[in-house]
């Protein structure tokens, strides 16, 4: 499956992402140095938003999911993310947002 880099201000979050990314058969990515096949983001944080910004420019074809305490979607807009998942969310909503993020083009 993918290695997904988690980027959520909130450890609480951060932990269940990454419970719930295993259960269905993902790795999660250390923060330090990942290189990720995905991200997963919160937009609504500035830290967030400008870091996952910086690797989309880096890697224009890098899969983004959202996962946003906001419903506004155009606050993730400059991210062109495939997906965006207003919390709280079924992990099957994660799982077939991250199937989608990660099909073939």
């Amino acid at each position: 499956m993918a290695r997904v880099l988690i980027l959520e201000p909130d450890a609480e979050l951060r932990r269940l992402f990454a419970l719930q990314l295993s259960s269905i058969g993902h790795e999660v990515a250390d923060d330090a140095g990942a290189d990720p096949d995905l991200l997963l983001v919160e937009p609504a944080s500035n830290a967030m938003f400008r870091r996952a910004l910086g690797m989309r420019h880096a890697r224009p074809d890098l899969p983004i999911v959202c996962v946003s305490i906001s419903e506004d979607t155009r606050i993730a807009r400059d991210l062109a993310p495939s997906s965006f998942l207003v919390k709280p969310f079924p992990v099957d909503r994660l799982r077939a947002a991250l199937a989608e993020a990660l099909a073939p083009v």
